[in-house]
């Protein structure tokens, strides 16, 4: 908890959750943070369904440029899910819940080979590298969570939806299957992502 709101206090952007103050005492720690009005994109999903081009564009430029935010102070989300962006009634979406966060820049505290965080948004490389803990603490695993994350807004499904972790190890063994895969699921985004 206070590794967490430490990390955020570092993180000044419009598309991140902003942390003001940790109050320490009295028991428990408490945060001073932005109130933020709104859903998460998860339940936005539920109820409208695939999101319009044109405003899904808007909306992950915004959050990749609150990533980059995020990794230029050195800070690792690794659990980027539309459960975890807040799309505020003022329009702006927001990272959130850094609960597993890191800064790149400390001690390891999950065993290295250890993956935390959400499997659907994992990237294919914790299947084949020697320490998958590493590979999800880099930026390009942050960045390819946020890309499921995209096509899960699009196409109104998850990336992997009906894999099991097995079924997704095995699929990322077999580079050819997995091209094929990918290829399969691009052709179920709406035929026309151009906005007009």
């Amino acid at each position: 908890f206070t590794d967490e709101a430490r990390l955020l206090q570092r993180i000044e952007h419009a598309n991140v959750v902003r942390v003001h103050q940790l109050v320490p005492e009295p028991r428990p720690p408490w945060l001073v943070m932005d109130l933020l009005a709104g859903r998460d994109l998860e339940a936005t999903m539920q109820v409208e369904g695939p999101m319009d081009p044109e405003r899904c564009a808007r909306l992950f430029a915004d959050l990749a440029s609150g990533l980059a935010a995020v990794h230029a102070q050195g800070v690792r989300h690794r659990d980027i899910k539309p459960a975890n962006i807040r799309l505020g009634v003022d329009g702006v979406p927001r990272l959130i819940d850094f609960g597993i966060a890191r800064d790149a820049n400390s001690a390891r505290v999950t065993k290295a080979g250890f993956v935390v965080g959400t499997a659907s948004y994992l990237p294919p490389e914790i299947f084949t590298e020697e320490d998958s803990g590493a590979v999800q603490d880099t930026e390009s695993a942050d960045v390819y969570a946020l890309g499921c994350t995209l096509f899960e807004a699009l196409a109104g499904q998850r990336l992997f939806a009906e894999l099991t972790l097995k079924d997704m190890y095995l699929l990322v063994l077999d580079p050819n299957r997995y091209e094929r895969f990918l290829q399969e699921r691009l052709e179920k985004l709406p035929a026309d992502l151009e906005p007009e």
